[in-house]
């Protein structure tokens, strides 16, 4: 029996078509198609899967934008899109500083050996914090 590799749809190199914008509300976004309207990626990039998706889920609503005024909603569906990236974005960002401020504090009672309640020391870290965190 020949020794064949099966084909699978990983190895397929299938590119995102812009057009799909204009026709079903989808953008690429690290590889994969998402739906600008209900933000569901789909998992295979083929025409076929993002019309149906469309057509099932989002036609009787948005079949009435037309020309200019599909345009104009397709802009503000991006738009929108881009705002809850960025503030996941930013999230994850003050997460991280505020991790690292808190090993940052824990050295320094290590370091200096010192119950947290002394009240000099919890104004010097309290400044820390501030610096660190919210500048």
């Amino acid at each position: 029996m020949p020794n064949c590799s099966k084909r699978t749809k990983d190895l397929q190199t299938r590119t995102f078509n812009p057009d799909w914008t204009h026709e079903y509300f989808f953008i690429e976004d690290y590889g994969k198609p998402i739906c600008l309207i209900c933000f569901e990626k789909v998992a295979v990039k083929k025409l076929y899967n993002i019309k149906r998706h469309y057509e099932t889920r989002h036609y009787e609503k948005f079949s009435k934008f037309t020309g200019e005024s599909r345009l104009k909603e397709i802009k503000r569906l991006e738009q929108n899109y881009q705002k809850q990236t960025t503030f996941f974005y930013n999230l994850s960002c003050e997460k991280d500083d505020i991790t690292r401020t808190s090993y940052e504090i824990s050295k320094i009672i290590a370091k200096r050996m010192k119950l947290f309640s002394d009240g000099e020391f919890i104004k010097e870290n309290g400044l820390y914090i501030w610096k660190h965190i919210f500048m």
